[in-house]
C-alpha cells in the first residue's frame, strides 16, 4: 500500500476538525510517522491605543508523514499567526500553524474560515493622530493610572479627542522629559 492510499484512508475517518483528537491512532494504525519543524517566519510589535504591547508572530510548519513500512513521506506546509502581550504568541502562532498543516494534509476546509473569523484581529486604519497616541502611550514614564486624568485636567478632554497640533506639543513634551 502507498503512502498516498493509507493518507486517504485516515481522511475517510477524519472528515472534520472535530475528528482530529483520533488523528493519533489511525496513523499508528497506518504504521504512519511523522516529523514537524516550525520556524518564526515574522515577528513584531504593536502597540494598541492603550499603549498595550502586543506581539505579533507567524510561524512556518512543516509537517513530513512518513510511511514507516516503504520510506515514502509526503510533507505539507502551513503558516499560523499568534497575537500575544506575553511570551505565548510563539505558542499560539505554532499551534495554529500545526493546526492548518494537518487540515491541508487532510483536505479538511469547512471548519478553517469560521474558526479563524474569531482570531483575526480587528483591523485599525491608522492616521496622523493615532500613531501620534500610540507614541504618546509609548513615551508615558509615570504612573499608568494618572495617564487618562493628565489629558482630562490638562486639556479638558480624553486623549482621543485632541488634535493633531496638541498631540504633537505633547510628544515633544514627553521626549524632552525622558532625559
Amino acid at each position: 500500500m502507498t503512502i498516498a492510499t493509507k493518507i486517504f484512508e485516515i481522511m475517510k475517518l477524519i472528515t472534520t476538525e472535530q475528528d482530529l483528537p483520533k488523528l493519533r491512532e489511525s496513523l499508528i494504525t497506518q504504521n504512519l510517522i511523522t516529523r514537524k519543524e516550525c520556524e518564526i517566519a515574522n515577528s513584531s510589535e504593536r502597540v494598541d491605543i492603550k499603549g498595550v504591547v502586543w506581539q505579533v508572530v507567524t510561524v512556518l510548519c512543516r509537517l513530513k508523514v512518513i510511511d514507516s513500512e516503504s520510506g515514502e513521506g509526503i510533507e505539507n506546509t502551513a503558516l499560523g499567526t499568534g497575537i500575544d502581550t506575553g511570551v505565548m504568541a510563539v505558542v499560539k502562532a505554532q499551534d495554529m500553524a500545526l493546526r492548518r498543516v494537518w487540515l491541508g494534509a487532510l483536505g479538511i476546509t469547512e471548519a478553517v474560515a469560521a474558526q479563524d473569523v474569531a482570531l483575526v484581529p480587528e483591523i485599525v486604519v491608522e492616521t496622523p493622530e493615532s500613531k501620534l497616541r500610540d507614541q504618546i502611550n509609548a513615551l508615558w514614564r509615570w504612573d499608568r493610572a494618572l495617564f487618562a486624568d493628565y489629558f482630562m485636567k490638562r486639556f479638558g478632554r480624553p486623549l482621543e479627542q485632541l488634535n493633531i497640533t496638541e498631540l504633537t506639543a505633547t510628544k515633544a513634551e514627553f521626549e524632552n522629559h525622558r532625559g
